[in-house]
């Protein structure tokens, strides 16, 4: 999912006189001194024996306010692509540089990969596939409007989520289309887009209307439609329920979160809630064997039951501090704040045992783990690797 905390986006044919509301409340909000400041870090009592593996500087210094996109790592290579479609391929054991390749575009979601390709959106409605081992560029495809999260691969169809509402399937043989999904968009919506989340036969994605949807991997079809969050208000930005953040799957049941709705667990076959709970989330989660931890969008993280929702704990420590979504890393969830630390808890208790710094600016997107090792990148440019020594 590109970030979505900061901003908003209105339909092409939406009201002038809104978006200039809406334009208005932004400034305004800037300019306040009511605003929440970031939480004074302490110090800490414990540390863990962290090292790092090797670290590289990919951006000039006139692009170091550039909000990073995530990066995708393999067994083989680290994968980091910049603001102008420079796609850049990685050793992922030493970061040195194996190949590079022009996407001829500007990229506007990250970079997956399966299989033997490389996907990426673009600003220009484009899909982008490229050779995981040559960096060849193999086919571009056309779908309907920019394309803000990466698009997914499996058994032979690419499954693309489109600024619009619209999904599409398309052949990974040649990027023709293959099937569409429409879904109504709300006037204005937070700027980001689910990523679809491909199990079994089964699409699962959620859309900026505030439901779950799952499709039928092979025509697009809906199998269930579930609202996670129903809009409330008057004014359109009251009403912003949008689910952009990415469905997290384990044992036939989706986890899934809305902005200023609930957070739910879902039965993956029939669309059946099990259980849900008021919180907002436009960032991010990750799960393990019994519970869900969810990055809220004032910047607490909680953990939550698996199985029933109840709350576990809740870490306050880090609140505006803009983190990521949680990475899980062996006992530890790990999230990036926007002064450039990455924090380390332990999962039981979600205390802060250790902090790291690779820059003082920004780590926008959830750090990676492949390989036991943590990959990361910051907004200056930074490409980090670093792991626990055991």
């Amino acid at each position: 999912m590109a970030n979505s905390r900061a901003h908003l986006t209105t339909p092409v044919n939406g009201s002038a006189a809104l978006f200039c509301c809406v334009l208005f409340l932004l400034v305004g909000c800037s300019s306040s001194e009511t605003l929440i400041k970031p939480t004074k870090l302490g110090e800490l009592e414990s540390s863990l024996p962290v090292s790092r593996v090797w670290k590289k500087v990919y951006v000039k210094e006139a692009e170091r306010n550039v909000a990073s996109l995530p990066i995708f790592v393999d067994d083989a290579y680290y994968y980091w692509i910049d603001s102008s479609g420079i796609l850049y391929a990685l050793d992922a054991t030493n970061g040195k540089q194996v190949w590079t390749v022009d996407t001829g575009n500007a990229a506007s979601s990250a970079v997956a990969g399966r299989e033997d390709l490389l996907l990426l959106g673009t600003r220009d409605a484009e899909v982008v596939a490229i050779d995981k081992e040559s960096g060849q560029i193999r086919w571009r495809g056309e779908v309907s409007s920019e394309v803000l999260s990466p698009p997914q691969l499996a058994k032979g169809i690419v499954v693309v989520h489109c600024a619009d509402g619209r999904l599409f399937g398309l052949d990974a043989v040649d990027g023709r289309e293959l099937w569409r999904f429409e879904s109504k968009v709300p006037l204005l919506t937070l700027r980001g887009t689910s990523t679809p989340v491909i199990v079994d036969e089964f699409v699962i994605v959620g859309l900026a209307n505030g439901k779950l949807v799952a499709l039928k991997l092979w025509d697009g079809k809906p199998r269930w439609e579930v609202e996670i969050a129903a809009p409330r208000g008057r004014s359109e930005l009251e009403r912003m329920v949008d689910v952009d953040a990415v469905p997290v799957v384990v044992d036939n049941v989706i986890y899934t979160v809305s902005y200023r709705g609930r957070a739910a667990a879902v039965r993956l076959t029939t669309g059946r809630v099990i259980w849900s709970r008021e919180l907002s989330s436009s960032v991010g989660m990750a799960a393990d064997e019994d519970k869900l931890y969810i990055t809220d969008d004032a910047g607490a993280l909680w953990a939550l039951n698996r199985g029933n929702g109840s709350v576990m704990w809740k870490q306050e420590d880090l609140v505006a501090r803009e983190i990521t979504a949680p990475t899980i890393y062996r006992d530890q969830l790990l999230v990036g704040d926007l002064e450039g630390y990455l924090h380390w808890l332990d999962k039981e208790t979600g205390h802060i045992v250790h902090r790291s710094r690779s820059d003082a600016t920004p780590i926008d997107v959830a750090p990676v783990v492949a390989n036991d090792k943590v990959y990361l990148t910051s907004r200056g440019g930074i490409l980090d690797t670093l792991e626990l020594k055991n």
